[in-house]
């Protein structure tokens, strides 16, 4: 998933005028790490547990805990700005 607001993320981070290209760097290094980490840890989980459904729900359970905390800071900003 590739949320539109990632795009602006540096610059945000790093304030407007230091958007370079080394500001830009840090989004497409976070992805390319997921790309890399999400296989390899879903072998890892096979190999300890000889079934590919307990990978199925670990995933999933990561995959909701990440959406609630990204809910519960959509609220924080709001509440902010």
């Amino acid at each position: 998933m590739d949320p539109t607001c990632q795009r602006p993320l540096p610059s945000v981070l790093l304030g407007g005028h230091r958007a370079d290209a080394h500001a830009v760097a840090v989004g497409p290094t976070g992805r390319y790490l997921e790309i890399l980490a999400r296989p390899l840890s879903a072998v890892a989980l096979s190999r300890q547990n000889d079934d590919w459904l307990v990978v199925a729900y670990k995933f999933g359970a990561i995959t909701a805990f990440s959406a609630t905390i990204a809910f519960y800071l959509g609220m924080l900003v709001r509440r902010i700005g």
